[in-house]
């Protein structure tokens, strides 16, 4: 968290507290609790000014270039108001003279891009936007109030060890740490962990992906039951949800295989929070399958699955794995999406295949054959061609819908 999220009145606590601290510490060092004349004042109004205008009331969110400006000019006007050129040792001018055309050069660029804001030209806009980022990184008050207290601290106090180290010390605390960004960090870190809803209980290791979207698990206990919503740490993406879909191999040697699907939008919060806390490639159960089966439309049909698309795969003929027989026969209907398009196919023939599913382990499974139907045209009444194939690994349903009658040409 960042003081920026703070809410107002937070912010406003936070802002008495940090001006509390520098007045403490003038007391300390100078034994006075209103600033010092002239130059040895010159880092407490930069402190105050830096706690007002950049980190929580004025400006806490972003910076426009007018505000990179007024910081400047704030800047220009305090370093030339304690300056006493004519007596500085060259040291102390040539650091003015630094000081100066900084703010000198924040100026100009933030100047320069409210001109050209509204620019129609490609590159005049191009140039915009870089006078833009300029301006919101070397106009920011944290940096432009910093080389004040820098000024101020080489100029008048560099030969008072006390002094030196104290407004330093406020200088880090205040800018550089922020104490407070902290003591937050670890309390939302704390509760995130402690918080009901971040508790997932792990299911398994991550051991292999099947790119795109089939996930090997292996489970930390035995399985019993594979109904759930899985939350996948895959360190090489982001983390996604899973169903599983069945058992393959035996005893230490046994795998889930799961179907990875995107987290949906009203889930992505509660997930996304959840996955800090897994490590990688760990596999937690976020719900039961029956619990989101309605919120999650991917899952509407998925009593209905009955296989994926296989490699081999043509245009005119689909392969699928079959998981699950019941109620597949030569002649049925099934149903897969080619570029999010639903398509018709049917089931010619099936066969049993062999393939390697880890380290060696062998998988027996059956694989079905269909020839494409097609996409049905309501106007035309009779089914379009298409002219793609579906994506491998995409779920296959079993199409037990009410359907017009047809005569399939194979």
């Amino acid at each position: 968290m960042t003081s920026n999220q703070y809410k107002q009145p937070l912010r406003s606590t936070l802002f008495i507290l940090y001006v509390f601290l520098i007045f403490l510490t003038n007391k300390l060092l100078f034994f006075q609790w209103l600033p010092a004349e002239a130059g040895k004042g010159l880092w407490f109004y930069t402190g105050i000014a830096t706690l007002l205008m950049g980190n929580f009331l004025v400006t806490p969110y972003y910076i426009k270039p007018a505000d990179a400006i007024s910081y400047s000019v704030v800047g220009m006007i305090a370093i030339y108001a304690v300056n006493d050129y004519s007596n500085w040792i060259t040291t102390e001018k040539i650091l003015f003279v630094i000081a100066i055309s900084y703010y000198g050069l924040v100026t100009v660029i933030s100047f320069a891009q409210i001109l050209t804001k509204d620019s129609m030209g490609e590159k005049l806009q191009k140039l915009s936007n870089t006078f833009r980022f300029l301006s919101e990184k070397l106009g920011h008050p944290d940096i432009i109030f910093s080389s004040l207290i820098v000024f101020a601290v080489l100029v008048f106090h560099r030969n008072s060890n006390r002094e030196f180290l104290g407004i330093v010390s406020v200088w880090l605390l205040v800018v550089v740490i922020k104490p407070d960004i902290f003591v937050s960090d670890i309390w939302c870190r704390i509760r995130e962990i402690w918080s009901e809803i971040r508790s997932l209980p792990v299911f398994g290791v991550l051991e292999a992906v099947q790119s795109p979207n089939i996930l090997l698990i292996k489970p930390s206990r035995n399985v019993v039951k594979t109904d759930f919503v899985f939350l996948v740490k895959n360190p090489s993406s982001y983390a996604t949800f899973a169903i599983g879909l069945d058992c393959i191999g035996f005893g230490d040697s046994r795998y889930l295989r799961a179907f990875e699907i995107d987290i949906p939008e009203n889930f992505k919060f509660s997930a996304l929070k959840s996955a800090k806390l897994l490590p990688n490639n760990r596999v937690a159960i976020f719900k039961n399958f029956n619990d989101v089966q309605n919120d999650i439309p991917v899952l509407s049909n998925f009593e209905k699955l009955i296989g994926l698309v296989s490699k081999d795969t043509t245009i005119e003929t689909l392969y699928f794995e079959v998981l699950k027989e019941q109620d597949l026969e030569s002649g049925c209907l099934v149903r897969t999406t080619v570029k999010d398009v639903p398509v018709l196919y049917q089931v010619l023939n099936g066969l049993t295949k062999e393939d390697i599913i880890y380290q060696k382990n062998t998988h027996g499974f059956a694989r079905g054959q269909a020839q494409q139907v097609g996409i049905w045209d309501e106007t035309k009444k009779k089914f379009a061609p298409v002219r793609w194939i579906p994506q491998m690994n995409s779920p296959v349903f079993l199409e037990v819908s009410e359907k017009p009658s047809m005569e399939v040409q194979t």
